[in-house]
């Protein structure tokens, strides 16, 4: 969040493997994000990340598996592909990363400091309230930051199934 170019100081990748058509490791699948999904041209082309990968929205970092809306973010599915690759860069200090138009983090160590604050449910029943929330707002507003951004991912998404 410093702004402006921060030293790369290394590269990580890995590799997704599938089996069967389904993807290995199930924890920390493929998400797609479509062109478009976060804001006007955010990212500017779609861009695949896994699950936790968190991006940054109003202020915040969110685990972009929690804005999964079935339109605009989806989950990748194998779709014939043996193996997906994926790369995180690490900086001296955790920070936001422009991918495509899209703010990303960079890599994340437990023992660095965040460079904001992590939005994410904590289960099912996180995930219901949050929805309670989002439709008595339209009686009184009471939506946490964490709602607020899920329904701004999921309007915009609306948008998406609308063209299609």
């Amino acid at each position: 969040m410093r702004g402006g170019f921060a030293p790369i100081k290394a590269m990580v990748s890995h590799t997704l493997n599938s089996v069967s058509g389904r993807w290995v490791g199930e924890s920390n699948l493929p998400v797609l994000i479509r062109r478009g999904a976060l804001g006007e041209n955010s990212p500017s082309a779609d861009l695949c990340v896994t699950a936790l990968h968190a991006v940054y929205v109003d202020g915040f970092l969110m685990p972009v598996g929690e804005l999964v809306n079935g339109t605009s973010i989806i989950l990748e599915g194998v779709n014939g592909r043996d193996t997906l690759d994926f790369f995180n860069i690490e900086l001296d200090s955790h920070d936001i990363l422009d991918v495509q138009g899209a703010f990303c983090e960079s890599l994340y160590s437990a023992a660095t400091e965040r460079c904001a604050p992590l939005l994410r449910f904590t289960g099912g029943r996180s995930q219901l309230k949050s929805r309670l929330r989002s439709v008595a707002s339209l009686v009184v507003d009471r939506r946490q930051p964490i709602d607020i951004i899920r329904d701004k991912v999921e309007e915009r998404g609306l948008g998406f199934a609308r063209a299609a």
